[in-house]
């Protein structure tokens, strides 16, 4: 299994707070891209794609991938790369050790989306043909994926908090400020 994190948003919202994306902002000394490759790796998965156009996102060591795919979804996905299965990862998501756990371990005969009702956090598929099929049927304006795959509920993992989506400069600060209250707490649910 591949996985691929996708990481070639506009941030519209994060709007380049702090002079840098919202994928190399830094959390404990190091950045998103690092923190899920680091956990990628230390869960022995070594086959890792980065999607994403800005080449302050590419990272020495893992390969690059710059989609050419006209539709937007088709790009996120990078369609003209996706050829095998892959677990797709979100690059400005904060992932606890026990969330991409459970993402890796999780089995599918085709395609399971993980998250909440407000958020995913990470798309793994099996069945390319099926996904690339559904995804170029839908309406781009309202791009919920996964209700797609609606009718079928065990297609759909419930994660409530062991992952953090960082979408604009105050994600990232109630970020900061929960790390540091479980670690002023004696707890470290995010192993740095």
């Amino acid at each position: 299994m591949r996985y691929a994190i996708m990481s070639d948003g506009k941030g519209t919202r994060w709007n380049n707070y702090m002079d840098t994306t919202k994928q190399t902002i830094s959390i404990n000394g190091e950045n998103l891209l690092q923190r899920t490759i680091r956990l990628l790796h230390e869960n022995e998965i070594y086959d890792i794609l980065i999607l994403s156009h800005d080449r302050r996102h590419w990272i020495n060591g893992i390969k690059h991938v710059e989609s050419s795919f006209s539709k937007p979804l088709g790009k996120m996905f990078a369609f003209d790369y996706l050829e095998e299965p892959t677990t797709f990862l979100y690059g400005d998501t904060f992932y606890s050790d026990d969330a991409l756990k459970k993402i890796i371990n999780t089995d599918t005969k085709d395609i399971c989306f993980f998250g909440t009702e407000k958020a995913l956090m990470a798309v793994k598929v099996v069945d390319v043909n099926l996904f690339k099929t559904r995804l170029m049927n839908i309406n781009e304006e309202n791009c919920n994926i996964y209700r797609l795959f609606a009718d079928d509920k065990s297609r759909f993992v419930y994660v409530e908090s062991e992952f953090y989506n960082i979408n604009t400069p105050n994600d990232y600060h109630i970020l900061l400020k929960k790390i540091k209250k479980e670690t002023d707490n004696g707890k470290n649910n995010y192993k740095f």
